[in-house]
């Protein structure tokens, strides 16, 4: 582990950079060093469905998505069977009895990410309901700040350290330091390798299922047939998951492409380098209807680049985090699938509860994070998912449970 993070230290810096927008999301690394950032490749369409069916499926995820919360019990929804309508409350309904006086120490990717900050908020909020103690630390946005913050968790003797958007590649050995002095480990917004150094438990936010609830919006608005860019950032496994996800939706749609463009964080957070990459894009695909981006970092970039074009391209993301809602409410982007970050922070909190009790972990969809699809009508113009009507009201779950 402590060569793989030296070999790719600047690589993992910036992966906490993208929670600016999208709440880091769970990146623990990529094996890929290749600058694909203006690499272009059509993906083929898997062509499942006859197109009626995948249009009527469509607009029924739209009709329940749009202004409205969603949920899946499957991480990656395979069809729109697998995308309900909330209804009610989907995450734990019981949680093990808690002592107070805890001792939480909350380890944020870097303070100048927005969307990290508000789950860590989120996550103290919830501290103080269960009579904890909790603390914010900054992790810097690079493998050595989080390494120091880390150490610096330890030695106030938590009984439990929360990360946000921390990559778990990023800080093995710390995790190791902090099991062996006891310590409850939880990673928010981050994506569970399949081997390694793991933290306890997770809360992943829901991109594959936002991913879906787009690519059916983008299938719906373009009567399918969808002609989309579809960007990655391959830095983050997770953003990889959810691109696959909304490639392999419109894959079941006939009239359907999707085209693969690849870029790096570094990319989308410089105006001129997204100008060119999506100028680039809609060049080698000029019959494009949509771009489809990974976070809302380089947004206001992307729609500028479309604009000066001439085509009309709509522009979505993900994450439903200011930057994106306001752009859906002024009306530069088309769509965009999120859920709430400060409900991901109670809901590491409560996982927290299950492991300092002893008591198994929730698995990644049964903390109940759902999905909204928003559009003009309906996203809040101050971009603030807490301020929507159609939150569910997840607090008064957990203080329920928690009594």
């Amino acid at each position: 582990m402590r060569s793989y993070v030296r070999r790719d230290r600047k690589r993992l810096g910036l992966v906490a950079a993208a929670a600016v927008a999208s709440l880091a999301v769970a990146a623990c690394g990529s094996s890929s060093k290749d600058n694909t950032s203006s690499n272009a490749s059509t993906s083929a369409s898997a062509n499942t469905g006859s197109s009626s069916s995948v249009t009527a499926d469509a607009k029924k995820v739209v009709d329940m998505a749009d202004g409205k919360m969603v949920y899946s019990t499957q991480v990656e929804p395979n069809s729109a069977a697998d995308i309900v309508p909330y209804g009610t409350w989907h995450g734990p309904t019981s949680a093990p009895a808690h002592q107070p006086g805890k001792n939480v120490q909350i380890i944020v990717c870097t303070k100048q990410a927005v969307a990290c900050v508000g789950a860590a908020n989120g996550a103290k909020q919830a501290a103080a309901k269960l009579g904890w103690k909790a603390d914010i630390i900054d992790g810097g946005g690079t493998p050595q700040g989080f390494a120091s913050a880390f150490n610096t968790a330890i030695q106030r003797k938590a009984d439990a350290i929360m990360t946000i958007a921390v990559p778990t590649a990023a800080v093995g050995d710390s995790i190791a330091k902090a099991k062996q002095a006891g310590i409850i480990t939880v990673g928010v917004g981050d994506k569970e390798p399949d081997s390694g150094a793991k933290y306890d438990a997770y809360v992943p936010f829901p991109m594959p299922l936002m991913n879906a609830v787009l690519a059916y919006a983008d299938i719906n608005a373009n009567k399918g047939k969808a002609d989309t860019v579809v960007v990655e950032d391959p830095g983050f496994p997770v953003l990889t998951q959810s691109a696959a996800e909304y490639r392999k939706i419109l894959g079941t749609c006939p009239d359907c492409k999707a085209a693969s463009q690849k870029w790096q964080i570094t990319d989308a957070s410089d105006p001129t380098k997204v100008n060119t990459i999506i100028s680039g894009a809609l060049s080698k695909n000029p019959n494009a209807t949509t771009v489809a981006l990974p976070y809302a970092i380089g947004l206001p970039s992307a729609v500028q680049a479309v604009k000066s074009t001439g085509k009309n391209v709509a522009v979505v993301a993900k994450d439903a985090d200011e930057v994106g809602l306001k752009a859906v409410a002024d009306g530069s982007s088309t769509y965009n699938a999120g859920s709430s970050v400060v409900w991901a922070g109670w809901a590491g909190m409560d996982q927290i509860v299950r492991g300092l009790a002893k008591q198994k972990y929730l698995g990644p969809t049964e903390t109940g994070l759902g999905v909204a699809l928003f559009s003009k009508a309906n996203a809040p113009a101050n971009g603030d998912i807490e301020s929507w009507p159609g939150l569910v009201d997840y607090k008064a779950q957990y203080e329920k449970i928690w009594k």
